[in-house]
């Protein structure tokens, strides 16, 4: 067996393992290449998973390529986003707790809540439990979820904190499949950024509807890299300060683009490349901070002039 570490701002760890495909249901032609997890756990660290979703389906839960029985995710959430980059993990709604599978095999979970999705798919994310690191294949190993290639998986990215993302490489895709069954009536459904209500039929009680509100986070700058502009958009669950700074490789205030208190909602602001006193800056790199409420992200800008 072969292991190869990632290296990266988050100690991801990549471990092969040779395993062989597994002949279940829709899983036959899945070829497991190894388990991806985090070489170093706190606090919100998590593993999140795209989900396409067709409009009239739902998920009721989802099967996953297991690293380690022996180690169980906290819990299993939902959430709203774009394939591009996920949304901030306290904005997630949580569908399952105490999540296990057998090691090295697929488990299966189901969903406390059907959920569907109008805007094309969801997050499914793995919490992963506090100070455990993903150390090898198989049992004892630690937390991590089977990768394959790109065509057969699912893309994703993984997080130590729940805020900073870093992509899986586009060459592969996480061993996860969703259980879908048809939408029916009492189905809560979600669209990017919020609660689109429930499908209803006359005379029947639906059920409540998994509040996602808006999420606190900033999406991906476009375009990017840029010139002469790039927009930036954000949005905020609940009313708080919002800060949004574009500074240097330095850690150089070069402009201050937002800094008011913001209700719920999605916003946009351009920045045009200039500094504070309106003269353009040089080609380079440069890095927009989102703060609002306990949520803090940073985005890589790249201008050309």
């Amino acid at each position: 067996m072969s292991r190869m570490k990632w290296s990266c701002a988050l100690a991801l760890l990549t471990i092969f393992v040779a395993a062989p495909a597994m002949a279940a249901d829709d899983l036959s032609g899945v070829n497991v290449l190894g388990s991806l997890g985090l070489s170093q756990s706190v606090q919100n660290s998590c593993i999140a998973v795209w989900v396409p979703v067709p409009h009239d389906m739902v998920i009721s839960g989802t099967k996953w390529y297991n690293n380690d029985a022996m180690t169980t995710f906290p819990e299993m959430l939902v959430q709203s986003g774009s394939p591009e980059y996920p949304v901030a993990l306290p904005d997630a709604f949580s569908v399952a707790a105490n999540v296990t599978g057998p090691s090295s095999g697929w488990g299966e979970t189901e969903f406390s809540n059907l959920v569907g999705s109008t805007s094309g798919g969801l997050y499914v994310i793995f919490r992963v439990p506090d100070g455990v690191a993903a150390t090898a294949d198989g049992a004892g190993g630690g937390p991590a979820i089977g990768y394959t290639d790109a065509a057969s998986g699912l893309s994703g990215w993984l997080s130590s904190d729940g805020t900073e993302w870093e992509p899986l490489h586009p060459s592969y895709g996480f061993a996860v499949r969703p259980i879908l069954v048809a939408g029916t009536p009492g189905i809560a459904l979600k669209s990017k950024g919020k609660a689109s209500g429930t499908m209803e039929q006359p005379g029947t009680a639906p059920v409540q509807p998994a509040a996602v509100s808006y999420s606190t986070t900033i999406h991906p700058a476009s375009p990017n890299p840029f010139n002469p502009q790039t927009t930036l958009k954000y949005s905020v669950r609940d009313a708080s300060q919002v800060d949004l700074a574009v500074f240097n490789v330095r850690g150089e205030l070069v402009k201050r683009l937002v800094s008011e208190r913001k209700g719920p909602g999605e916003y946009t602001v351009v920045w045009d490349g200039s500094d504070r006193s309106g003269a353009a800056m040089s080609s380079g790199v440069y890095f927009a901070r989102f703060v609002a409420g306990e949520v803090a992200m940073t985005q890589r800008l790249v201008l050309l002039q």
